[in-house]
């Protein structure tokens, strides 16, 4: 497929997804092609629209459009397995209020999941690491579908409209169609990988590191997954800041190229979706206080789990989705 000359407005339309969909740490790409949803369903029930709190009622934003972005780990490796969700990223879009606002998720919170044993048949919602919700998928779609459906009901039951999906194997082409980003390092995490990345140094991040300066961790050490996030959001302010100091003919070189890898992402975003939410993501404003960063406390045994502070998890929500008043 060759894609064709870009207008001016189908660019800037691209351009802002790209630099607010690129939370999950890949990129987002200029179409989708529009595919079948499983039919999957969520037995809980609950109404979301009006809710009660600190003895205020309040009523659900219906401005907001979310997209839940999960960057997965399947790599080449083994194509008989789904791999787990390696990253996780709420993206919302405030239509009233002309903003957008960001959720990264660990994938060590403890959830409720679907669980499916070996053949297929489903056992129920367990509490589980929210990253293998999607491991329980047959396919990728139904991996995202399970995801999305954890979040949401880990999210007392916000609706999430859209998803987007995209393998770390992509992360090498997506990094050399920019270049080289430089990334302040948040911690020393990784110091004893490469001794020049020790926090507070600046760093150069290209296709040869990108992979090894997002995705490492050391899994023998208790919640390293907490420090990798924080690097994760620095190298995305990064590479946001370098991509709009690109000028115009080298942003739709990108843009092109990007078209390329359109077969390698999973979603539920149809071309027509892109459209009308494109021209939102490019022209609506973000700034760091809309990251909202969910609290909780690691615990460790077998493996790490991150407890969500409940309290903190029902004002941020009321917060973000919700508006005083029936």
């Amino acid at each position: 497929m060759v894609m064709g000359n870009i207008t001016k407005s189908t660019r800037w339309m691209i351009i802002g997804c790209i630099i607010l969909l690129l939370t999950a740490f890949i990129g987002l790409l200029p179409f989708f092609y529009d595919e079948k949803i499983p039919d999957v369903k969520d037995e809980q029930v609950s109404d979301y629209k009006e809710i009660e709190y600190n003895g205020k009622y309040y009523k659900y934003n219906t401005s907001i459009v979310s997209f839940l972005f999960i960057g997965t780990d399947k790599g080449s490796d083994d194509s008989s397995k789904n791999g787990q969700a390696d990253t996780l990223f709420l993206v919302l879009l405030d239509r009233e209020n002309k903003k957008i606002s960001c959720i990264p998720i660990s994938r060590d919170t403890m959830t409720e999941i679907r669980v499916f044993d070996l053949e297929g048949n489903e056992l129920g919602w367990h509490e589980q690491q929210l990253s293998l919700a999607y491991a329980y998928g047959k396919t990728s779609a139904n991996g995202c579908m399970y995801t999305l459906q954890a979040v949401s009901r880990m999210l007392h039951n916000i609706p999430i409209n859209y998803y987007v999906s995209v393998d770390v194997s992509d992360l090498t082409f997506i990094q050399s169609l920019i270049g080289s980003v430089e990334v302040e390092v948040v911690d020393d995490a990784l110091k004893s990988i490469e001794s020049t990345w020790s926090k507070g140094s600046k760093v150069i991040i290209d296709d040869t590191n990108v992979e090894l300066f997002l995705r490492s961790r050391d899994t023998a050490e208790a919640f390293s997954n907490e420090e990798r996030m924080e690097r994760q959001i620095a190298y995305l302010e990064a590479f946001r800041n370098k991509f709009m100091s690109l000028d115009t003919q080298a942003q739709e070189v990108l843009l092109k190229n990007l078209y390329e890898k359109v077969n390698s992402a999973e979603t539920n975003i149809s071309l027509q979706d892109l459209q009308t939410y494109g021209n939102m993501f490019a022209n609506f404003t973000y700034h760091q206080s809309n990251m909202y960063k969910l609290k909780g406390n690691y615990h460790s045994d077998l493996h790490d789990e991150f407890i969500l502070d409940k309290n903190q998890l029902s004002e941020m929500l009321v917060k973000v989705f919700y508006k005083e008043g029936y």
